[in-house]
């Protein structure tokens, strides 16, 4: 039996198609789907172009009273012989905080703070007995040329009242040589006689002018004899203002070095004490830090330490979120915090000591906490200094478009 070419129903539908295809009319699903296909592209569109996402740095931070921590080092090396606090305790300002022991002297070993001391002394005593012999001097030597100006200044009015009185002889005996020229000129009168007279005019004449000599004298020996008073006397103070000053240095020299010998350690502020870092009987170095204190009524703030990469756009006013180490914020919740003060200059790692360990240059930002409890269970906590926590910082805002379209504007930038 011959098989078709074809099948029979390929022939028919080859037959049917002049006629046209079915139309089918749409349904309701197929309208809900391309609803909601638009309303996911709107939507998307409006994510893309409109809604602002934040940007954050997460960093590392602390808590800090106000003015900042107050740390008590050790102003000498030696060794805690009484400690007069405790921590918690609240010390007004001046209150001795604790006492340091810097005697270096064992049975073998002199007291090397003792010798200071006796060296001091010796040399002061040298010092004060050099300043009583020049001022003795000053005084010996300001009467002697007292006296000599004084002889000086009888002599000078003595020669003053002589001159005076030659001039005046002088004058008198010139006006009888001019009386006895008329009658000499006349026959009356001898030549001799005025001859004499003329004579006795130029003796009186030289007479006053030896005086007037000897006056000058006497005036230049008193000018030099104040000169000379004043010169010595101008030495003689700055020698004895150099010998007080160092008779003050060596005051104080001989005060620090008793203080060192047992010195006690003050409070430099009301504060309360935070942390005790050395106990009696333990050695301590030059700077080494005693005790932590806290001013009194200090508000807690939140000491961040942004490294330098997420420091760029920081400003004043910008919202924090602090997860505390101490209180958990699946538990807890978050605090939440305002940047006050951003640092001027960069913190290297080890450069501060603090709470927070540094792994990069950073720069210190404070920020004000909305409060400084936390509740829980019934009851409020409060914060305390130096807990750490971590923080985000929020930078900016912006869209999802932005943020897409930045590295093409960066590379657009880098080209242009």
């Amino acid at each position: 039996m011959d098989a078709p070419l074809f099948r029979i129903q390929a022939i028919d539908a080859r037959r049917q198609r002049a006629v046209g295809t079915p139309f089918e009319s749409p349904t309701l699903a197929s309208g809900i789907l391309a609803a909601a296909a638009v309303a996911i592209v709107v939507g998307v569109g409006w994510l893309v172009w409109v809604v602002e996402l934040p940007h954050r740095a997460t960093v590392r931070g602390y808590l800090a009273p106000d003015p900042g921590l107050v740390r008590v080092r050790s102003v000498a090396a030696g060794t805690i012989a009484e400690v007069l606090v405790r921590e918690g305790d609240e010390v007004a300002a001046g209150q001795a905080l604790l006492r340091l022991e810097t005697r270096r002297s064992t049975p073998s070993t002199p007291d090397i703070g003792a010798a200071t001391i006796e060296n001091l002394g010796r040399l002061r005593a040298a010092t004060l007995t050099q300043r009583q012999l020049a001022q003795a001097s000053l005084e010996a030597g300001q009467t002697e040329l007292a006296r000599r100006g004084d002889g000086l200044r009888r002599e000078i009015s003595v020669l003053g009242s002589q001159l005076e009185a030659a001039r005046g002889r002088a004058g008198v005996a010139a006006r009888r040589s001019d009386e006895l020229a008329p009658a000499t000129s006349q026959g009356l009168l001898p030549m001799a006689a005025l001859r004499q007279q003329r004579d006795l005019v130029e003796e009186l004449r030289l007479d006053a002018l030896r005086i007037e000599q000897q006056l000058l004298e006497r005036s230049r020996l008193l000018a030099d004899v104040d000169a000379e008073r004043s010169a010595r006397g101008r030495q003689a103070q700055a020698q004895l203002a150099e010998l007080d000053a160092a008779l003050e240095r060596l005051a104080l020299e001989t005060l620090e070095a008793d203080q060192r010998k047992d010195a006690l350690v003050l409070a430099p502020i009301a504060s309360r004490v935070l942390r005790i870092a050395a106990t009696v009987g333990a050695a301590m170095h030059t700077g080494e830090t005693l005790l932590v204190l806290a001013p009194v009524e200090a508000a807690l703030q939140a000491i961040l330490m942004v490294p330098t990469r997420d420091a760029g756009m920081l400003v004043r006013g910008q919202p924090v979120v602090l997860r505390l180490d101490a209180f958990p914020h699946q538990r807890f919740g978050v605090r939440r915090a305002t940047v006050l003060k951003v640092g001027a200059g960069v913190i290297l790692p080890g450069e501060r000591e603090a709470p927070v360990v540094l792994a990069e240059p950073a720069f210190e930002v404070v920020a004000r906490l909305d409060s400084s409890e936390i509740a829980a269970y019934g009851r409020r906590w409060p914060l305390r200094t130096d807990l750490t926590f971590e923080a985000d910082v929020q930078l900016d805002r912006s869209t999802l478009i932005d943020r897409l379209l930045d590295p093409l504007r960066a590379f657009a930038r880098r080209d242009g």
